[in-house]
This record gives C-alpha cells, structure tokens and sequence, in this order.
C-alpha cells in the first residue's frame, strides 16, 4: 500500500515509541524480534524478494504485530509469511505457528469460540486464536504466530469479534468480555504482546471481501511483488540450462508489462508457477504450468477480450 509506505518507512520505526514497551531514546525499536537474523541478508536469492523488503517486513512486525502480505498470484506470500513466522519464534515451529485459511464460511466459532455437538450435547469449544492466546499467555518468553491465509477471504468483523480492537500493540493484554464463557471468569478474554499475526491477501481477488478502514488501521500492509523480470529469479531461470523455461519466464513478463497500464501490477503472474519444477523432464513440466495454470488465469484477466487473449495463448503455443 504505497500510500502508507512513508507512514512505515523502517528508517523511521526507532523515532516511534509505544508505551506498552517503554520504548524510547535507551531502547530503540529492534531490526525484529526473531533469533535468527542472518537468514535476511541471503532472503532475496530463496524467497525472491528484495533484502529491502525482507527487513522491513520483519521490523514492521515486531512493530506493529500485525501484517498482512498482499501481491499478485504466484507471488509467493504464503512462503514469504511462514519465512517471517520463523524468525519471529524461537524453535517448536508447530507448536508455536499456527496457519489457517480464510474462507465465507469460516466463522468466530471457529476461530474464537463457539458451540459444538458432543455425544452428551452442545459444548463450548475454544477456537484456534483462542487456544493460540492462551498458550503464549501460558508461554511469556516465547513468540508465537498466527498465519491467516488469504484473510480477504473471509469477514473479519465477524470472524473477529470483540478481538479486532484488541489486535492493536497499544491494546494487548487489555481485557474484553466473550459471547460465550464456561462461567464469568472464563469469558475474560486478552491478547498478549508475544502473539504475531501475518496475514495473506491476492491483490487480484480484492473485491471479494472489502477491508474497512477500521480494520485496515490494525494491519501493516507489505507488498510482495512478482520477481518475474528481476535480476535474482533470473540468474535462477539462467541456473535451470532450460530453453523452454527461458522462454515460458520471458512470456509471462512480456504478459506482465502490458497488463501494467490496464489491469495493475496486482494481477502480474508470479514467479513462484516456475519454481519446483525440477525432477523428471522439467520441460514437460514447465509446459503444462503454462497450459494448466497460467493461460487459464490469463483467459480469466481477458474474459472481454477474446481477441487478445488468443493472441497470447497463440504466443505461448510456441514453446
């Protein structure tokens, strides 16, 4: 969101303070809260992201707490978020990263607390934020992470509930009456400072749920662009000896720049279709990526223009 960018800016992050943490001139904000900060500076050449953007995303977490990764398909935000959770907690990654995905159906049952059916009738059941709450209040010391994949998805006021306000860094371990309590003391619900939440957002799916400006307010938005076209997925294209990919690769930027004027860089096809396909006849593979994924997705961008897209499926065909 380049709008908030200068907002964000993480030259800018230690002149910020945030009284819950005493944070001032003596103790300026860290680059993150994770233990494991070499993995940034050779982050670009794995996650095909920019070392400029890795250490902000991660300054920005430990800052705000709250972050939602948003990019084109194929970006490879959901590996970018689980790279963040790593250098956030220390070790017993199932333990302490907790993924979940966002759909229309998905509910604060599920994710706060709600009733369920047992074999002796309704009980309440405790959500996976909730339980997540409850282990890192158990677990001060530790950091844990809760990864919402695409969170656009699904309705965050709803899903939510009176947790939304509470997500804020100045507002953890404030207290908020739940819906539902097992007796009064057990409605008593709070967030604590050591829980991280990343969430995922494709930029060519935005329309599905508006994010308020509410919400929006307790998140930092990252952009997580395509690396089709930079220098670091190239030297790896280069890496593959692969004519075929060279050529797939080549397409689908030359796609990419001229969509950039019309629909956006939010809908770039991403980089992460071409990786993994090492193995048996990469060609093949490389092939049916374009076939089976990418010129589906562009006759999905083009569904008006008939004409263009059978220009590119036509430029495709030739590899």
């Amino acid at each position: 969101m380049r709008a908030l960018d200068p907002l964000f800016d993480w030259k800018h992050l230690p002149k910020l303070k945030r009284p819950e943490d005493k944070l001032g001139k003596e103790n300026p904000l860290p680059p993150f809260a994770g233990n494991n900060p070499v993995e940034a500076s050779g982050a670009k050449d794995d996650l095909f992201i920019d070392e400029a953007i890795v250490s902000r995303s991660l300054r920005l977490l430990t800052y705000k707490k709250n972050v939602i990764l948003q990019g084109p398909p194929g970006s490879g935000k959901t590996y970018f978020a689980s790279f963040l959770a790593r250098n956030i907690v220390s070790g017993n990654y199932d333990e302490r990263i907790v993924k979940v995905q966002f759909h229309q159906a998905y509910s604060y049952d599920d994710f706060i607390r709600g009733y369920r059916p047992s074999h002796s009738g309704w009980i309440i059941n405790d959500g996976v934020f909730l339980t997540l709450c409850q282990k890192a209040k158990a677990n001060p010391s530790n950091n844990y992470v809760l990864i919402i994949d695409e969170i656009n998805r699904g309705d965050l006021n709803q899903i939510f509930g009176e947790a939304l306000t509470l997500l804020e860094s100045s507002k953890r371990g404030s207290k908020v009456s739940l819906v539902y309590g097992r007796d009064e003391s057990d409605r008593i619900f709070s967030i604590p400072p050591n829980v991280y939440v990343i969430g995922t957002m494709n930029t060519a799916d935005r329309g599905l749920t508006h994010i308020d400006y509410a919400t929006r307010r307790r998140f930092a938005f990252i952009d997580v662009p395509s690396a089709i076209g930079s220098e670091v997925f190239e030297r790896y294209v280069n890496s593959k000896n692969s004519k075929v990919l060279e050529a797939a690769v080549g397409l689908v930027n030359d796609f990419n720049e001229s969509i950039r004027n019309t629909l956006g860089e939010g809908y770039f096809i991403g980089h992460s279709y071409f990786c993994g396909l090492d193995g048996d006849d990469p060609d093949w593979r490389v092939r049916e990526v374009v076939l089976s994924e990418i010129l589906p997705l562009i006759e999905e961008y083009l569904m008006d223009d008939r004409e263009q897209y059978q220009y590119w499926k036509d430029q495709f065909a030739v590899i």
